[in-house]
C-alpha cells in the first residue's frame, strides 16, 4: 500500500504583503487628509460665523437705540462741544451720531447721550465703530467690533434727514452703512451692509 502525502502550502507571498500594506498606507493618508480639510474648514466656518454674528448684533444694537432715540445729531468728529451736542444736526457721510437715549429722556444734560462713532486706528489702519453711553467723554468709548471685523472708515457712514426741524412734515430717519472685511484664520470676506432706521418718537407740526 502506497501512501501519497500531498502539502497543501497556504498563506502570503512578501510581494502581496507589500501590495497590501502600501494600499492600507495610501487609504489611511487620504483619509487623515480628508478628516483634517473638513475639521479646517469647521473652524473657517465657525470664525467667519463669529464674525457675521459680530456684525448683526451691532447693526441691531444701533437701529433698536437709534430709533427709539431722538434729537439725532450728525457727528464728522467726536471733538463735540458738550453744549452742542443735543442740537440735532442732519448730514450726510457723517462718521458718528450722537442722539438722545430713550432711557433717559432728559433734555439739558449733555452727558447721557448716545454716540457711536467709526474711528481708525492710526498705528494699525484697522477701522473700528465705538460706543459711548456718556456723552463721549474721556474713557467711555468701548469698541463693538470683534479683533476679527475690520470696519472700512470711508466707506461706512450714517445719513440723517429730518432731525433739525419738527415742522418740516419729514419724520426723522437715519441710514447706516457698513462695510469692511471680516477675516478668519486664512481667508476673509467682503462686507457691505445697509440699513435704514426710523425715529418710532412722533416728529410732526402741532398745527399743520
Amino acid at each position: 500500500m502506497k501512501i501519497k502525502n500531498t502539502k497543501n502550502n497556504k498563506g502570503f507571498t512578501l510581494i502581496e504583503v507589500m501590495i497590501s500594506v502600501g494600499l492600507f498606507t495610501v487609504i489611511m493618508i487620504i483619509g487623515i487628509t480628508a478628516i483634517l480639510g473638513v475639521n479646517n474648514t469647521y473652524r473657517k466656518s465657525r470664525s467667519m460665523r463669529a464674525a457675521i454674528d459680530n456684525l448683526s448684533f451691532i447693526m441691531e444694537d444701533m437701529s433698536r437705540n437709534i430709533r427709539l432715540g431722538y434729537s439725532y445729531r450728525c457727528l464728522d468728529s467726536i471733538e463735540v462741544v458738550p453744549t452742542e451736542i443735543e442740537e440735532p444736526r442732519d448730514g450726510f457721510g457723517c462718521k458718528g451720531i450722537a442722539f438722545e437715549p430713550f432711557w433717559d429722556p432728559v433734555s439739558g444734560d449733555s452727558g447721557d447721550q448716545v454716540i457711536y462713532y467709526i474711528f481708525e486706528d492710526p498705528n494699525t489702519g484697522i477701522g473700528s465703530i465705538f460706543k459711548s453711553d456718556a456723552g463721549g467723554v474721556d474713557g467711555s468709548f468701548s469698541p463693538m467690533n470683534s479683533l476679527n471685523v475690520d470696519i472700512d472708515p470711508i466707506k461706512s457712514s450714517f445719513f440723517i434727514v429730518g432731525a433739525e426741524s419738527d415742522s418740516d412734515f419729514t419724520q426723522p430717519f437715519v441710514a447706516i452703512n457698513l462695510s469692511g472685511v471680516a477675516s478668519s484664520s486664512s481667508q476673509s470676506t467682503d462686507f457691505s451692509l445697509q440699513t435704514f432706521v426710523t425715529q418710532r418718537l412722533l416728529d410732526a407740526p402741532l398745527n399743520p
